[in-house]
């Protein structure tokens, strides 16, 4: 294409100059103004070029887009998609490492740290030296996307390991091998899969004027023996500084015993509280499995958080700023028969 683009421009060139030797030649033969001959001609020849420009553009464009359906790069297939998802997905503060900048860089809208070294010369001689390793050890990103074979050196490193988990894996008919996205194992948020808004039971529950639950999502239908997938919608309202535990349990509507339970720090551990920022949504999802043979019937979850070190909750306070309770009851929590 660039060869192309040079031939076009040169006979469009051509194009201009022919025109203005012929102007030429017709005023001389009359006896005309040079001067206007000279202003008439690059007029004409602008005008000219202009006309055939436009022609070249709407066809090239249309052979373009044929040969890019006809072979299609997987990076453009693929990366777009991805780039989207962690954007919508994680934090826009966090960084990303990987290897193909350009359009992940675009679409996630994230800090983009080049693993090869393109965009940090510092990387570079180290990958000349064969250490692939250094960009992710050296500036510690907060999120690395490579493809699950590739660099395996740096997978199954033990210090890749003891830093980064798998949070999400990124499946594409065009690869052989997903794409999985790493985030350091404490204090990066990525968020589970979107649940669509009219599924989602609205809440408004104010944990202390430092965490508000605005909503919850259950799984349907529930029975013995299966598992349950409880999503909450936190948001962040002012800076809390205690780790934070949630509890999750099924208790029994009459007696009140707890039945089973699900406790644990939110995304799985790998966004405690104390990295929440203010106005920031994280969708928490906990699960845990009802007991085979619990009897069909309706019953309570209750749910909220709490100090680890002493057992001591956060308290949930009213409109007025006045304490209410130190849980969350959702009630009528069906589980049908097998």
């Amino acid at each position: 294409m660039p060869g192309v683009a040079l031939l076009t421009a040169r006979g469009v060139q051509a194009a201009a100059e022919g025109v203005g030797w012929v102007i030429r030649q017709v005023r001389r033969r009359e006896g005309g103004d040079s001067k206007g001959v000279t202003n008439l001609a690059q007029l004409i020849s602008a005008g000219l070029a202009g006309f055939i420009l436009v022609l070249l553009l709407t066809t090239l464009y249309a052979v373009s887009a044929l040969i890019v359906a006809r072979n299609p790069n997987w990076k453009a297939l693929v990366y777009p998609d991805t780039g989207r998802w962690i954007a919508q997905h994680t934090n826009p503060s966090a960084n990303l490492a990987t290897i193909d900048i350009g359009h992940l860089g675009y679409w996630s809208g994230r800090q983009i740290i080049d693993i090869v070294g393109l965009a940090q010369p510092d990387v570079a001689p180290h990958i000349a030296k064969g250490d692939f390793g250094y960009a992710i050890r050296h500036y510690q990103p907060d999120l690395v996307l490579i493809g699950y074979t590739w660099l395996p050196e740096i997978q199954t490193s033990a210090w890749f390991q003891e830093n980064y988990v798998p949070r999400h894996y990124f499946q594409f008919p065009t690869l052989d091998a997903p794409l999985v996205l790493f985030s350091r194992r404490v204090g990066a948020k990525v968020q589970p899969a979107s649940i669509p808004a009219a599924e989602i039971q609205p809440l408004a529950v104010d944990f202390n004027r430092q965490i508000k639950l605005t909503g919850y999502h259950l799984n349907q239908p529930l029975k013995p023996g299966s598992e349950v997938k409880l999503t909450l919608i936190w948001q962040a309202i002012a800076p809390v500084a205690v780790d934070f535990t949630v509890f999750v349990q099924l208790v029994d509507p009459v007696n009140h015993t707890i039945i089973t339970q699900g406790d644990g720090k939110p995304q799985d551990g790998f966004y405690p509280t104390p990295y929440w920022q203010p106005g920031e949504t994280i969708i928490d999802r906990h699960t845990f499995s009802l007991p085979g043979e619990l009897p069909p019937d309706a019953y309570n979850i209750v749910l909220g958080f709490y100090e680890v070190e002493n057992g001591q909750r956060l308290q949930i306070l009213d409109e007025a700023g006045v304490f209410k309770s130190d849980h969350v009851r959702l009630s009528n929590i069906q589980v049908q028969a097998p």
